[in-house]
């Protein structure tokens, strides 16, 4: 990994330039040193840099899932009486029953304001 060998994720590359531009001396960073480094090595770098928010967005939204998967339905839940669920949400829940909340926002046509109300459900129980 790039930041074993000391480097630092800064959020971007040199003031928004590429790093082949700060390598060439072209702004008042002193990045001189990056000449010392292998060009697929510094390719690296830069899409790590370029795409470091998109990955750690991807993280968190694993890490919901994950846990999504983990709160469990109880198998005589009655989604006939849950209130603030849309209907069509509610028909197919009945028909699916699934077992987890994870599996539950993954059907066709329940909507993630139909899972926020139902996991509040599931915390009143």
């Amino acid at each position: 990994s790039w930041k074993a060998a000391g480097g630092k994720r800064s959020g971007g590359t040199a003031g928004g330039r590429g790093w082949r531009e700060a390598a060439a001396g072209s702004g008042p960073e002193d990045v001189s040193s990056l000449k010392d480094y292998p060009a697929d090595w510094l390719k690296r770098v830069e899409l790590d840099i370029t795409y470091e928010g998109y990955l750690q967005r991807q993280e968190r939204q694993l890490r919901r899932f994950r846990k999504m998967e983990k709160v469990r339905i109880p198998e005589d839940f009655d989604y006939s009486g849950a209130e603030g669920i849309s209907k069509e949400a509610r028909e197919k829940l009945e028909q699916i029953r699934p077992f987890s909340l994870g599996q539950a926002s993954r059907i066709s046509g329940v909507r993630n304001s139909d899972i926020a109300v139902l996991m509040v459900l599931l915390e009143r129980r």
